[in-house]
């Protein structure tokens, strides 16, 4: 009512709201509260919301239609075979060093049927071992076949992987350049000085080799513009800065290979990767120039509903030079050549092998992105969107809780009734109500019970497990807005009739 009749904002309404409830004299219902955030925060008529972000297609690793994994196991150790190599590690990143990768990268997932985040497998003709951390050793316990050993890591009885290799590998050690950063080649490399084992970039990746067909495209998810209203800060601007440092630095270039980074600079926004907002590409940033390789149908429309928004990139993008995706390499050592003296700036923690090598060794200024900095310092109209999108996520919450509390009213069959699976769509609906909602952050982590004891575990539409009364319900979850991220945690005792925990 407050809003309505006095015609404020939201924002001020709710710092009102909540000063004149700050004493139990004043202090409303939980549902009236709720109600009130829901009139504040909620509309329905986001034009970027995800399609079903709950959804999402993961890749089916158990697939009938694909080789057994004993069988895709023989397939590669029969590539190994051919290329003379004696042993193999694949960990879960991609070209751009991400921490999550698309389908078509979860190289590691099809070899090993392990769908976590972090590892590394390595693979010999004898041998087959996935190291991954405590967050994931019983789902790998769960995912892995008799074939594979689980290597716990940071358990004090577990090698690491140089060390195993080291001390059990007698050949050439073969590794992905396009999978592999500067600094973690180094790393092993280092490691295996002196042992038997020697380390090799493959020209062909045998995973590769084995998924053949049945690997799945590359992402080709339009990009649309981040506006100034949400990034605070012009793409002009930020190049200007970044252009600073490269003259600071005396360099011809700074080859940009992160994600994140290439997103942040230019104010554009994808969604190749699930739950992150970025978009396959590569930028070389010059003193006078900028080249965004990109696939050109990220960027181009398709038909006439998609012209508007294309010409609104094009225009934003205006004096950028955009490129193919698979030109960069080429391009780069064109650009090396042409600038015998000049040199490339790249940081090795995510610069991969392949590009490091297509740089000679006296151009080379091997140095931290300046990107990283920049990015990490949010203007005013970050930390205000931040701010924002927090109070627009809290009241979804707050809204699913009162939804739940009704459950807990209800009773013990009424509350029984749904699902871990269940519970996660109901908080999912709710957020796509939200203003500037445009997919979940991570995949809902939503447990009942001993479940929640689970590290990062996440139920599915095929498996979860049925809500139960008197149970400590946990939810992680986060939502990814126009103008800021959230990722919270909450427990929630699910007891009926006065059940105490």
């Amino acid at each position: 009512r407050f809003v309505d009749s006095f015609q404020v904002s939201p924002r001020r309404a709710i710092s009102y709201f909540c000063h004149q409830n700050s004493s139990s004299k004043y202090l409303c219902s939980l549902p009236s509260r709720v109600a009130f955030l829901h009139r504040c925060c909620i509309n329905t008529s986001s034009p970027l919301q995800a399609v079903a972000s709950s959804h999402h297609k993961e890749y089916n690793f158990t697939d009938m239609s694909l080789p057994s994994f004993q069988q895709r196991l023989a397939s590669f150790r029969e590539q190994l075979k051919a290329q003379n190599i004696a042993c193999f590690i694949q960990s879960t990143a991609d070209a751009h060093q991400s921490e999550y990768v698309c389908n078509r990268d979860k190289r590691m997932g099809f070899l090993s049927g392990f769908t976590g985040s972090a590892g590394t497998i390595v693979v010999t003709p004898t041998d087959a071992k996935l190291w991954t951390d405590g967050r994931y050793f019983l789902a790998a316990n769960k995912q892995l076949s008799n074939e594979w050993s689980l290597m716990k890591q940071g358990l004090p009885d577990t090698p690491s992987v140089e060390k195993w290799i080291k001390d059990n590998v007698d050949g050439k050690v073969g590794i992905d350049p396009f999978l592999c950063s500067l600094s973690y080649y180094n790393r092993i490399k280092d490691a295996l000085e002196g042992s038997k084992a020697e380390l090799v970039l493959v020209e062909q990746n045998p995973i590769d080799g084995v998924w053949s067909a049945q690997q799945p495209p590359i992402p080709s998810s339009k990009v649309f513009v981040h506006e100034l209203q949400y990034s605070g800060q012009s793409m002009q601007e930020k190049i200007k800065n970044v252009q600073q440092k490269i003259n600071e630095f005396d360099v011809q270039a700074l080859i940009v290979t992160k994600l994140d980074h290439i997103a942040w600079l230019l104010n554009l926004r994808g969604n190749d990767i699930v739950y992150n907002p970025v978009f396959f590409s590569y930028l070389i940033v010059t003193r006078t120039d900028i080249f965004l390789y990109i696939d050109p149908s990220k960027v181009d429309a398709n038909n006439e509903e998609e012209k508007q928004v294309n010409n609104d990139i094009k225009q934003h993008l205006n004096g950028i030079q955009i490129v193919p995706y698979e030109n960069f390499l080429t391009d780069l050592k064109r650009l090396v050549s042409e600038y015998k003296t000049g040199k490339f700036w790249y940081d090795p923690r995510q610069t991969n092998m392949a590009i490091y090598s297509a740089i000679p060794k006296e151009q080379r200024f091997e140095k931290d992105d300046c990107i990283e900095i920049m990015k990490a310092i949010k203007n005013e109209t970050e930390v205000q969107g931040f701010l924002n999108c927090h109070v627009r996520d809290g009241a979804a919450k707050s809204r699913f809780f009162a939804w739940v509390q009704s459950l807990r009213d209800g009773g013990q069959s009424e509350l029984e009734k749904h699902t871990e699976w269940s519970f996660a769509e109901k908080l999912l609906s709710l957020r796509r109500e939200a203003e500037l909602f445009v997919d979940l952050s991570f995949e809902t982590i939503s447990s009942i019970g001993a479940n929640g004891a689970v590290i990062h575990y996440s139920p599915s539409e095929s498996e979860h497990s049925a809500i139960k009364a008197n149970e400590v319900y946990l939810l992680d979850s986060g939502g990814q807005y126009l103008d800021g991220t959230t990722d919270t945690t909450r427990t929630y005792w699910l007891g009926v009739n006065g059940a105490t925990p």
